[in-house]
């Protein structure tokens, strides 16, 4: 809970003597975290479901889906380290990594946490000199270690669309040519 921001002063001395009823009332309101799901060009997601982990114990302690408008918002929470994680991205976006969270006595729900997504998807327009786009051109996808992820071939538009990648940097190679035509750099 946060703590109330109502002050009570007293003068405790040989005369005081406790009212029969409460001098003040205090309400301590829960704690919030306001979280926004966006992609990396700043547009809202709904639907990504995030859990909130306490950081010593690794117990889950709330559990939220953000909303058509990229909000959600946690709060069976207190003081202490914390975790948000993403369990379910959107559809195409890879899970975002863990935020660690630390939670003191200045906590503040205005402070809301941004929550950014990568596609996990990468597409490319295969044309000739003409500007014109070619179908049927065999690329593959190799991760750092050059170890081939996947092979794709350019539709009638020229498209080659790879998916389901892992955030991570990838090297794009043209692995054969269409007939009169030579492969392309990396």
């Amino acid at each position: 809970c946060k703590a109330s921001d109502v002050e009570v002063e007293l003068s405790i001395d040989g005369t005081f003597v406790n009212p029969s009823v409460p001098i003040a009332t205090i309400t301590n309101q829960l704690m919030v975290l306001n979280g926004v799901k966006l992609d990396n060009s700043g547009n809202p997601h709904g639907g990504a479901e995030f859990c909130l982990i306490n950081a010593v114990t690794g117990d889950v302690v709330d559990t939220a889906t953000s909303n058509a408008d990229g909000t959600f918002s946690m709060s069976n929470f207190e003081i202490g380290y914390w975790v948000l994680r993403e369990t379910k991205a959107p559809e195409g976006f890879s899970l975002m990594k863990d935020i660690d969270l630390t939670v003191d006595e200045f906590w503040s729900e205005e402070d809301v946490v941004k929550c950014v997504n990568i596609p996990n998807h990468y597409s490319f327009m295969k044309i000739n000199h003409y500007w014109q786009p070619l179908a049927g051109v065999k690329f593959a996808i190799e991760d750092e270690s050059g170890n081939k992820v996947q092979e794709a071939i350019s539709g009638e538009d020229g498209v080659v669309t790879f998916t389901n990648l892992n955030p991570g940097t990838y090297l794009i190679r043209e692995i054969e040519a269409l007939y009169g035509y030579t492969r392309s750099d990396e």
